[in-house]
């Protein structure tokens, strides 16, 4: 299942003589930002539906060291039962911000006692182990 971010999409040409179009992806949850680089013909030609376009793409000086932490986190539900639906509201509203929060509440145990229990995830810089 692939789930949605938040980020920022930024379309941009250099004013006067430049022959490329930028287009820079930045994931507000991690602060990672890609950057591609296309001729104004394949960009022309992307926006009006012809996929894979080629381009020159610009990554992170160390992309492997992208890393993510991840903690446990257990919330008081105002409601009975095993409702996942409910759970799934309050965990969206009381996740710690910068973290993403997982949805599936697939253990038996994600809800119960009038907690819901589950996992998130924040990316952050990793560490160089050279």
């Amino acid at each position: 299942m692939t789930k949605l971010r938040k980020g920022k999409l930024t379309i941009s040409r250099v004013s006067g003589s430049s022959e490329y179009v930028y287009i820079a992806i930045d994931d507000e949850l991690s602060g990672l930002r890609i950057e591609a680089r296309l001729s104004i013909a394949e960009f022309g030609q992307a926006i009006t539906g012809l996929s894979y376009r080629p381009c020159e793409i610009e990554l992170p000086d160390h992309p492997e060291q992208l890393g993510m932490t991840k903690e446990r986190i257990q919330l008081k539900v105002p409601f009975e039962g095993y409702d996942r639906d409910k759970a799934r509201a309050v965990i969206v509203a009381h996740c710690p911000y910068g973290y993403e929060p997982d949805l599936s509440l697939s253990s038996q145990n994600s809800i119960r006692g009038g907690f819901v229990s589950t996992s998130a995830v924040r990316w952050v810089e990793g560490k160089d182990d050279q």
